[in-house]
């Protein structure tokens, strides 16, 4: 179990594509995430999403009868300079690519506050709980809206030169690049296609000659009619169109897995999300990923125990709280 250095009031955020959460955390009681606020992220982006991260700050405050917080800790889902604080890419959330996030909540909040890539925050939190402790080498993995993964290797989180490891949603699955639907960072055929928003996209695409008990083809998805969790929840109960893209979703998402294993060599790859968590798409998740041949004949029961349910609670909040508390004691120590 992680431990705090000292008790301290942090304030985290989980900032998705479609979903903002906050939780307000004392530390002398573990790094819990049960007093949270959850709100649709605004989709303006920049200053928008931090009036409204504010805004839940405030309210938490209000709360819970507190004056200020000692650090704010952010995991958020894409591509995230953590030196600088910095949005490098924002797939899911318009007009956010370029925005100095931890430096703006500072000024606002009042507090130091550090970000990270959200995948990152999910591995820390498996790395120091449950799921992966004493593990050195490990993919966490999110599939949900979109899809991206952080990784352990030798023990160390893995962020690249510039903080780009585990954009795992953004293979390419075609060298033909005309090929598949257009990805949310202006790109063809990736993975992330495959993944929540893209699965939607994809049940549309078939329904285009078939109904399902979700409704006719109308020509143009619409994004608020049904989400990924409906598709799943039909093709549990039969709908041939949703089962056959749930399946479809699975076997790519499954493939791109594969890959992964032979780079890393890991000895597990937790799965987390909306989606990688639902029953029916884990289990086929679990069957392709079986099914996929991977070089130098990895044991087949091995193979199989590799692929994992993510058990840890709120995963990206508790890293971000996790982080943010870290990077804190290290600040400090270095102003000593």
């Amino acid at each position: 179990m992680i431990r705090a250095v000292r008790p301290r009031v942090i304030l985290g955020y989980d900032l998705g594509g479609t979903n903002a959460r906050a939780t307000l955390c004392r530390t002398n009681q573990g790094f819990s995430t049960r007093i949270q606020l959850k709100e649709g992220t605004d989709r303006r982006g920049g200053l928008a999403v931090v009036d409204q991260m504010v805004r839940m700050a405030e309210a938490l405050k209000k709360q819970e009868g507190i004056t200020a917080y000692d650090v704010v800790g952010v995991s958020f889902a894409g591509p995230f300079d953590s030196n600088r604080g910095v949005v490098l890419a924002a797939p899911n959330i318009d007009g956010f690519e370029g925005f100095e996030l931890t430096r703006t909540l500072q000024e606002k909040l009042g507090a130091p506050a550090f970000g990270e890539n959200d995948a990152n925050c999910g591995a820390v939190s498996a790395h120091g709980i449950v799921d992966a402790a004493g593990m050195d080498d490990f993919l966490w993995v999110t599939v949900s809206s979109g899809f991206g993964a952080g990784m352990y290797v030798n023990g160390q989180l893995v962020r690249g030169h510039s903080f780009r490891a585990g954009e795992i949603g953004h293979e390419s699955l075609y060298s033909d690049r005309s090929i598949g639907n257009f990805c949310g960072c202006g790109g063809k055929g990736h993975a992330e296609n495959f993944a929540g928003v893209g699965l939607r996209m994809l049940f549309n695409n078939l329904n285009y000659s078939r109904e399902s008990s979700l409704g006719a083809y109308e020509g143009c998805l619409d994004m608020n009619t049904y989400d990924a969790k409906d598709i799943c929840e039909a093709a549990s109960a039969g709908d041939a169109v949703c089962l056959e893209a749930v399946k479809t979703s699975a076997n790519e998402i499954a493939h791109t897995l594969a890959n992964y294993v032979v780079l890393m060599d890991p000895e597990a790859i937790f799965v987390s999300g909306s989606l990688g968590q639902n029953s029916l798409y884990f289990r086929l998740l679990q069957e392709a990923f079986d099914a996929t041949p991977i070089a130098f004949r990895w044991d087949a029961k091995a193979k199989h125990d590799m692929l994992r349910l993510s058990t840890v609670e709120d995963p990206c909040l508790v890293g971000a709280l996790v982080l943010a508390d870290e990077k804190l004691t290290a600040l400090e120590a270095q102003r000593a």
